[in-house]
């Protein structure tokens, strides 16, 4: 009897290291490409199958695609004698630009090994609002403007940045104002005054920000546009007692300003104010 139970533990661990042992690892992303919509912020996971990386994953900048912090999340299951565990980072992505955008190979070091990822190439085109039809810029618009009409190098300005959106649609914001232009020291955007403003023949809400910025060279400075997230609701998702909103989020830029800044006069005429 001790012989028979003695066999049987033996021929179950023999199955339970052969089940473990023979566990397949890998690192890939998901979707593994496709079309995504210029500026619309879609999900994307970094997907860890029986392995799991030390740290977050640090990814490196790829050219037209914005990501988000990513949540992580954990899978474990056991199934005809086979168990497997994933983790799973999931990123909001954004394409900055439209065209094809590819996400290179990468390689990430986990407690099974470094593994490395396929190439993922996604295609981006127009972006639609819900089942509108509507491209984002027909119902939220950004712009920024300097009121001064003659520059000079060391001359502090004021900037404005104005953001409209319809009132056809629910528009709420997922994100400070982003910006970083090459020639300029900024102060951070105050508080945003609210305002109604006209837009074509539209009348719009918007919100209005201002800011400060020392001008740091002279020539011509080509002005960077200020990002933004902003989520519309395009629907309503209902059960038996309540509804929830169904939103979409965008990543909105605003326009480029081209500045022609102008050096000190030397000598200074008496009648000079910078």
């Amino acid at each position: 009897m001790r012989r028979h139970y003695s066999i049987l533990f033996c021929t179950f661990c023999f199955l339970f290291l052969g089940t473990v042992s023979g566990l397949t690892q890998s690192v890939y992303w998901s979707p593994s490409g496709g079309v995504l919509g210029y500026g619309k912020a879609t999900q994307l996971s970094l997907v860890f199958d029986n392995c799991e990386p030390s740290e977050t994953p640090e990814l490196p900048s790829v050219d037209g695609l914005e990501f988000s912090r990513p949540s992580r999340s954990e899978q474990s299951s056991f199934i005809n004698g086979r168990s497997t565990h994933t983790v799973e980072f999931v990123y909001r992505v954004s394409p900055t630009r439209k065209g094809n955008i590819t996400i290179p190979s990468l390689v990430f070091k986990t407690d099974e090994g470094s593994f490395t990822t396929a190439q993922v190439d996604f295609q981006v085109g127009e972006a639609s609002v819900g089942q509108t039809g509507l491209p984002i810029e027909q119902i939220v618009q950004t712009k920024i403007q300097i009121p001064e009409t003659k520059i000079w190098v060391g001359q502090v300005i004021t900037i404005e940045y104005i953001l409209t959106a319809s009132t056809q649609h629910n528009v709420s914001l997922s994100s400070e104002p982003k910006w970083n232009p090459d020639g300029l020291i900024l102060q951070p955007f105050g508080e945003p005054q609210k305002g109604t403003f006209t837009v074509g023949n539209e009348r719009r809400n918007g919100l209005l920000y201002q800011t400060k910025a020392l001008v740091t060279r002279a020539g011509t400075l080509e002005i960077s546009p200020v990002q933004q997230h902003v989520s519309i609701e395009t629907g309503r998702r209902r059960s038996l007692f309540f509804s929830q909103p169904e939103m979409e989020e965008f990543l909105v830029s605003s326009n480029e300003l081209t500045l022609t800044v102008l050096p000190l006069p030397t000598p200074a005429p008496n009648d000079f104010h910078k």
